[in-house]
């Protein structure tokens, strides 16, 4: 897994752990749904501060976003070398 599909999985995963929706994540980042969505599936990227956010809203430590980054096939981003 790349460390995108990490984050991804890390995300749903906490939301499905409390029965939240994607809206309600959408609303506590100050995004549309859709905007969210889009992030959540690959269509997007999550800024850092948004993951702070996310992770002090769904009451978690960061580090459980970002859990096994360390393994992860693909550590750099697809965006490393554009300018």
């Amino acid at each position: 897994m790349t460390y995108l599909e990490l984050l991804r999985a890390n995300i749903g995963a906490e939301l499905g752990r409390r029965s939240f929706h994607q809206k309600d994540a959408a609303e506590a980042l100050g995004l549309s749904k859709g905007s969210f969505s889009a992030k959540l599936h690959g269509r997007g990227s999550f800024k850092v501060d948004e993951l702070i956010q996310l992770a002090r809203w769904l009451g978690v430590p960061f580090s459980r976003l970002v859990e096994g980054f360390d393994d992860a096939d693909e550590i750099t981003s697809p965006l490393a070398g554009a300018q």
